[in-house]
C-alpha cells in the first residue's frame, strides 16, 4: 500500500447554502491558506487555526495569515454549513476509517487530519474513501461531513 501525501482539507461539496464572510485574523496568525479555522472569543471575534478536537469549526481561510499584531484586515473565510463535504487525510496507517463512525481532529505540524485513534470527540463523519486513494493506504484521504454540533454556522456567528 502507498503512503498518501498529507495536504490541506479540500471542499468536495460546499452545501446548498455555502457562503464566504470576511473576518479579521487573530494577532500573530501564521497559518497557511485553506486550513480549518474557528473564531476566538475576542470582541469582535477573529479567526484562528483550529486546534485538535475543537469545540467549533467555522470553515477554511482563503488567505494565509500574515503573522502581524497591527494593521490586520479582514480576509474571506469559506463558512461550512450543514451538508458541506470535505476531503481530509487521516492519520491511519494501514487501516481505513469506518464509514459512518465519528472521529476527532488532530493537528500535526500545522496539518489538519482525521484522527483515526479518536472516536470520542465527534468532529468528522466519513461518508466514503476518496476516489484518489486505495484501501489501506497510509494517511488515506476520506470524504467527510462535519458533525453539525461542531459547526459555528449552527450555533450562530
Amino acid at each position: 500500500m502507498a503512503t498518501v501525501t498529507v495536504t490541506y482539507p479540500k471542499v468536495v461539496y460546499a452545501g446548498a447554502d455555502s457562503f464566504y464572510v470576511d473576518f479579521i485574523e487573530a494577532n500573530s496568525t501564521s497559518l497557511a491558506a485553506l486550513r480549518l479555522v474557528t473564531l476566538n472569543t475576542g470582541v469582535p471575534p477573529k479567526w484562528v487555526a483550529c486546534a485538535s478536537d475543537p469545540a467549533t469549526i467555522l470553515g477554511t481561510n482563503i488567505v494565509a495569515g500574515v503573522n502581524l499584531t497591527t494593521g490586520l484586515v479582514a480576509t474571506p473565510i469559506h463558512v461550512f454549513v450543514p451538508g458541506t463535504i470535505i476531503e481530509i487525510n487521516s492519520n491511519a496507517t494501514g487501516t481505513d476509517p469506518l464509514i459512518g463512525t465519528a472521529y476527532g481532529l488532530v493537528v500535526s505540524t500545522n496539518d489538519h487530519q482525521l484522527d483515526y485513534t479518536d472516536t470520542t470527540n465527534d468532529v468528522f463523519i466519513p461518508i466514503r474513501q476518496s476516489p484518489k486513494d486505495t484501501a489501506l493506504d497510509t494517511n488515506i484521504r476520506m470524504w467527510v461531513k462535519i458533525d453539525p454540533a461542531v459547526l459555528l454556522f449552527n450555533t450562530g456567528l
